[in-house]
């Protein structure tokens, strides 16, 4: 994750990441990738680090989201109260997640 962080940082030539640039990189990524309805984790990740904050530099987002406990919360956010979508949280699922966080 740190270097997919890096390397929006550094493909965009950002020193300070705020919520409106991640924003419209993302938005940019949509329009010239043609895939609408996609998300992309990466961008979702700074996003989430830098809400709620002025801005972040590289360093700070990176620090932010290489956080066990962040991953973790993403992981949760995305598959809880997904089962009208056709999503099903197993118990392999849950068993996989605990043994790779141990």
């Amino acid at each position: 994750m740190a270097l997919k962080v890096a390397e929006v940082f550094d493909k965009n030539n950002i020193e300070d990441m705020t919520w409106n640039i991640i924003h419209d990189i993302e938005w940019r990524w949509y329009i010239d990738e043609d895939v609408h309805g996609i998300q992309y984790s990466v961008f979702k990740a700074i996003a989430a680090s830098v809400r709620n904050t002025e801005s972040k530099t590289k360093e700070d987002v990176i620090k932010y989201v290489d956080n066990d406990y962040f991953l973790l919360f993403q992981i949760k956010d995305k598959i809880k109260d997904r089962e009208s979508e056709g999503f099903e949280v197993k118990e392999e699922h849950i068993s996989y997640i605990k043994n790779s966080c141990a």
